[in-house]
Order: C-alpha cells, then sequence, then structure tokens
C-alpha cells in the first residue's frame, strides 16, 4: 500500500507546483464541497425548487454521507501531507483520507439532480463541478488520486442503482407505521452501533430529517413554488434560523458524538417540517391539494 500512495506523490506535488495564484481559486471550488454548502442547497432544492426531488436527494445525500465516512474511519489511511512533508498543507483534516467523502458527495448531489430534471445544461456542470472539486481535493494535498477515483465510483455506483427513481414515492407507498419505524429505527440503530465524530452529523441530520419530511407531509404539506421574492425570502428566512440553530446550539450543548447528533437532528427537523410551516404560516408558499401530489 506504500508504494501505490509513494507512486501518486510526484503528481500531488507537480499539481501544487503549478502556480501559487491558483490557490485562491482552488479553495473557491472546494467550497462545493464542504458542509457549509450542502448545508445550503439542499434544503434550497426541497424548499423551492421540486419536494419529491429534494426529500429523496436529501435522505439519499446524507445516508451516502454516513456509508463513506464509516468507510474512512474502518480504512484508517493517511492524508498526502501526513505521508509526505513535502505535500503543502492546504485543506489540514483530522479524518482518515480513504475514500474522498467530497468526491462521493458532489457526485451524488449534482448527478442526482442531473438525472432527475435531464436537463443538459445541468449534465455539463454536474461533469464541470465534479472534476474541479476531484482536482481540488487532490491539489489542496487532502487526497491522494485512488482517494478521489474511489469516492467518485461509490457516487456513480449509488446513481446507478437509485439515481433514476424516487425514494420519496416508495417511502410514500408503505404503511403509516412502516414510514415512522423506518424513520426513527433506521438512523437510531446506526447511531447507537457506529456513531462516532464523522457520522454524528450525517446521521442526526438524516433523524431529524426524516421525521421532519413524515410531519411535513401530514399536516404541512407546503407547495415549493412561488414568486421569485418570496423564494429569496423562504431562502433567507429558512436558512438564517437553520444555521443559526448551527451555531446556537454548539455552545448549549455538552462536546461529544451523542450531542453533535441531537444537534443536527434539531436542525434536519428545522429543515424538514418547521421551515415549510413557517413558510405556510407567513404565506410565502402556498398549500398542495391532495390530487397534485
Amino acid at each position: 500500500m506504500n508504494d501505490l500512495l509513494q507512486l501518486q506523490i510526484p503528481f500531488i506535488l507537480w499539481l501544487q507546483s503549478l502556480n501559487p495564484a491558483l490557490d485562491a481559486l482552488v479553495n473557491a471550488v472546494n467550497f462545493l464541497q464542504t458542509e457549509e454548502f450542502f448545508l445550503v442547497a439542499l434544503p434550497i432544492v426541497w424548499w423551492c425548487v421540486n419536494k419529491r426531488i429534494g426529500a429523496s436527494l436529501a435522505i439519499l445525500f446524507l445516508s451516502s454521507d454516513f456509508l463513506v465516512r464509516y468507510l474512512k474511519s474502518v480504512t484508517g489511511m493517511p492524508r498526502p501531507y501526513q505521508f509526505d512533508p513535502r505535500v503543502r498543507i492546504l485543506d489540514p483534516q483530522t479524518d482518515s483520507a480513504f475514500p474522498s467523502a467530497g468526491a462521493l458527495d458532489t457526485t451524488l448531489f449534482w448527478g442526482y439532480l442531473a438525472l432527475q430534471l435531464r436537463r443538459r445544461a445541468l449534465w455539463a456542470w454536474a461533469v464541470v463541478a465534479i472534476i474541479l472539486v476531484a482536482l481540488a481535493r487532490v491539489y489542496l494535498g487532502a487526497h491522494f488520486p485512488t482517494d478521489v477515483i474511489a469516492g467518485l465510483l461509490f457516487g456513480a455506483v449509488i446513481l446507478a442503482i437509485v439515481g433514476g427513481g424516487s425514494v420519496i414515492e416508495r417511502i410514500a407507498a408503505a404503511p403509516r407505521v412502516a414510514q415512522w419505524l423506518a424513520a426513527l429505527a433506521w438512523p437510531l440503530v446506526l447511531a447507537v452501533a457506529l456513531l462516532s465524530p464523522e457520522t454524528a452529523i450525517p446521521l442526526g441530520a438524516l433523524l431529524g430529517f426524516n421525521i421532519g419530511l413524515l410531519i411535513e407531509t401530514r399536516f404541512v404539506r407546503f407547495d415549493p413554488r412561488g414568486a421569485w421574492w418570496r423564494q429569496i425570502a423562504k431562502i433567507v428566512i429558512g436558512l438564517a434560523v437553520g444555521l443559526g440553530l448551527r451555531l446556537a446550539l454548539k455552545p448549549l450543548l455538552p462536546s461529544g458524538d451523542l450531542f453533535a447528533f441531537v444537534r443536527y437532528a434539531v436542525i434536519g427537523l428545522w429543515m424538514g417540517a418547521g421551515a415549510p410551516w413557517v413558510f405556510v404560516m407567513a404565506k410565502l408558499a402556498g398549500k398542495e391539494q391532495p390530487s397534485s401530489r
């Protein structure tokens, strides 16, 4: 394994030597795979673009993010700068390098949207974004090329299996008791067995969003369509509260994996049900009629 990693060091060093002026541009590209980006992007799809696609994407994304972060904790592979001191440390990380969560998350997010919306421009952007993020992760010294390739392949496999279908339609077809059992049991069982600093965030957010989705489907039923100014107001209000919860709950809750899990469960619940309810109450969103589902 060390021989394989050593073979990749010259490429990383070459990439980092191209031009130091690229650092700022690469860091901007790197934002596309950060927690902050997806904390903004996933709710926007759910609140403003398409409920079926948004909810399916959120569940698929959070489940896959948990999987890749669990794999990282099992593999325990070093970062390039930990393996070779010549590699510049441009994005310091504390977890394992293999596989690349950023590559998987980017592939899954943009790939699923492209598969569902079927627009050429979105397909073109998905390809560009995935390639740029993959190169950025290597340029920043955070990953070996094999880490990134593995993340891309995992994302592609997941998309090949479920990318063309709707997770939400399958959930809606199940009995209501089964829906609640699945929403609660799936993330809770995984949390009891595999909770760690890496998995607490996706599992907590998944639990909160699952519960929120079932509440929204039963009692809120908001319509994501609306005038442009309503859409902007929804995004501003929804994200302001969501990001506020993220910042406010951190000092209020004790440190530890369990409380990180609880913190993100609250955020997921807000994104799934709290914000849509506020949108309807504030007349920023209408209510879907049962026949429109």
